[in-house]
């Protein structure tokens, strides 16, 4: 008793808080670290699917011819739309082409592409990239370096961080190569590592406020039994909490996150606390396992979250971001918009009679006639047979020729005897252009459409049955 110069409730107080300290410490290196590398696996997948798409739409030569000319092509005003597009539909910072020059600190990088957001044309149109200029001073030396580092012929996809006035980016480099095998330009997508910051900042205070309150909550119970104890129990509850921080100090395993329990023969309050915060170590082990698990999953689900299986289109969750997308393009005044609804018919005549499989290739069969015509919209599978294709831009000035187009096709596609019934694929469409005057909201176009889309597939059915 002499050595506790201290009064026990004191010393108790001090090793719990330790204790919440070195459990917080540890749960948010876990956190951090887990999620930090699901976060950048996560963009550098998204970032390498993005770049392989843009790249299989260029055209090499064609883009050299205009670097070389000073005069651009009708393919590369055609890839302007494109990468436009793209900055307007992904969840990116920058798309651009360029070609590294030298490591000097001017003149360093010449443009040849870039996308600009619609918000970026209303708002800042100094950002626009010219062909062939060059970029002064803007890039820093260990920026182009890195650039320089990404060259080769094979293809291979280099991310690096890059740290610039516009920005903390995570950035993605595709060499290309011409028809030769020789360098020409760096393909590149930027992604914002600030957004990834805050999702990793978001989940380790979450978690560690969440511990903290349980450890705080458990030793403000321990604290207020401290006169209905003896000193023995005690002091074996302080040697095993002792035991248990100095095994799991800077412990890697999850399973030694687990307290033992402490030899306390007296059954009372002391033995329901030493209980108690062996329960607690476990519930947090369990914790922990679950966040892992979770981000396991989140890890899986992102990457099919916005891609529908059957035809490897955009599905409906991709649909109903670009929905939001677009109410807020609306709300900033951009009113050149349509939408189209399209829904093959006589599906379930083809399921019945020759089975799901055959269906199936109706489907795709008429998704890729839908993407063939629409080929500068975003096309979304949003149901079993029906497609929604949001149309603006190129698209969106000659809509009339291209729905009839798509209408001819149909026709000529459903008439051919020489295809198999289920590849003789008929379809209704429908189709309404955002009026101003009397929609205030994305869904009322929509449904003009939807509504367009069943007249006409009434009427085919009416025909095909005559």
């Amino acid at each position: 008793m002499n050595k506790h110069k201290q009064p026990l409730h004191r010393s108790i107080l001090c090793g719990c808080l330790s204790f919440t300290v070195l459990l917080c410490s540890m749960l948010g290196a876990l956190t951090y670290f887990n999620t930090r590398q699901a976060m950048y696996k996560r963009y550098e997948a998204y970032m390498t699917d993005l770049l392989k798409y843009v790249s299989s739409r260029l055209d090499i030569e064609d883009l050299k011819t205009c670097l070389a000319s000073g005069v651009k092509s009708q393919h590369y005003q055609d890839m302007q739309v494109f990468f436009d597009l793209i900055k307007d539909t992904h969840d990116i910072h920058f798309l651009y082409v360029i070609v590294p020059l030298n490591t000097t600190r001017y003149d360093n990088v010449k443009n040849v592409i870039a996308g600009m957001s619609a918000y970026e044309k209303e708002h800042i149109p100094d950002n626009e990239v010219h062909l062939g200029e060059l970029t002064r001073d803007q890039y820093p030396v260990e920026a182009v370096e890195k650039y320089y580092n990404a060259i080769n012929t094979s293809g291979k996809i280099t991310f690096f961080d890059d740290v610039a006035y516009w920005g903390h980016d995570y950035t993605g480099v595709l060499p290309l190569v011409d028809k030769d095998g020789r360098f020409f330009a760096e393909l590149c997508v930027d992604v914002l590592v600030d957004e990834i910051h805050r999702v990793i900042i978001h989940n380790i205070t979450r978690n560690v406020l969440l511990t903290l309150c349980v450890c705080l909550i458990s030793t403000l119970a321990f604290l207020s039994w401290i006169s209905k104890t003896v000193v023995q129990p005690i002091r074996i509850l302080e040697e095993g909490t002792t035991r248990f921080a100095r095994q799991s100090h800077e412990q890697k395993s999850i399973e030694s996150l687990v307290m033992e329990m402490p030899n306390i023969h007296t059954d009372n309050e002391v033995r329901a606390l030493a209980q108690a915060i062996v329960k607690m170590s476990k519930d947090i082990k369990r914790y922990v396992i679950n966040i892992i698990q979770a981000e396991n999953q989140a890890k899986e689900l992102s990457e099919l979250a916005n891609r529908d299986a059957l035809t490897g289109i955009r599905n409906k969750l991709a649909y109903d971001k670009e929905v939001k997308k677009i109410e807020w393009e609306i709300g900033s005044g951009n009113l050149d918009y349509g939408v189209a609804v399209i829904d093959l018919n006589f599906l379930k005549r083809i399921n019945d009679t020759f089975g799901h499989d055959k269906g199936n290739i109706a489907i795709k069969k008429l998704c890729a006639l839908v993407c063939t015509i629409f080929d500068h919209s975003p096309v979304f599978r949003i149901g079993g047979d029906e497609f929604v294709v949001i149309i603006k831009g190129q698209d969106f000035a000659v809509v009339d020729q291209l729905i009839a187009k798509f209408d001819k096709t149909i026709a000529q596609i459903s008439e051919d005897q020489t295809l198999d019934y289920w590849e003789r694929i008929s379809a209704a469409l429908g189709f309404s252009r955002f009026n101003p005057q009397t929609d205030n909201c994305f869904e009322s176009m929509f449904r003009r459409a939807d509504q367009e889309m069943y007249k006409r597939k009434k009427a085919m059915k009416a025909i095909r049955q005559h």
